[in-house]
């Protein structure tokens, strides 16, 4: 047993050693499911006497995609990364002032990534934020109307 965890471990450390790592920068574009945040507008929208234009509905996110790539044995890949979504800020007016909030949209991933000459598969495990934000600018405070966390997973392919 002894043996087999020794050649393990050396086969790691040499592909360890013969890695190559690069950084990842990237966009990001997707459109999930916004049915519980745009359903969470409407609500605040319907409860509020004095709206003189609602808040509108999300449906998009772009969103700045970074993270380390280490590449073993020019097939085996480890992806760690990000993103970091701020979405255009979603106003509503009353008869009286306005109110600004926006939508903050933040991941963190860990992902196996399999390299074929230009083309590479993966697929990820991604820990999500979702959180709606008040823009307060005469405070320069962004306080936190509402927050969701949870978990997704991702299938990609990178030429």
């Amino acid at each position: 047993m002894r043996r087999i965890l020794i050649t393990i471990a050396s086969t790691i450390i040499f592909y360890a050693l013969n890695a190559q790592v690069n950084f990842k920068v990237g966009y990001s574009y997707f459109r999930p499911d916004f049915t519980s945040l745009n359903n969470a507008f409407t609500q605040y929208n319907s409860n509020q006497t004095n709206l003189v234009e609602g808040f509108g509905k999300t449906s998009s996110i772009s969103a700045l995609d970074l993270g380390l790539r280490i590449k073993f044995a020019d097939i085996l890949g480890l992806e760690i990364g990000g993103k970091y979504a701020q979405s255009g800020i979603n106003r509503a007016t009353f008869s009286s002032s306005s109110e600004k909030w926006s939508t903050r949209f933040t991941e963190l991933n860990g992902a196996l990534v399999l390299h074929f000459n230009t083309f590479s598969f993966g697929s990820s495990l991604n820990r999500n934020n979702l959180a709606i934000t008040r823009n307060e600018p005469a405070t320069r405070k962004y306080p936190v109307v509402d927050e969701t966390a949870y978990w997704s997973s991702t299938f990609f392919v990178a030429f």
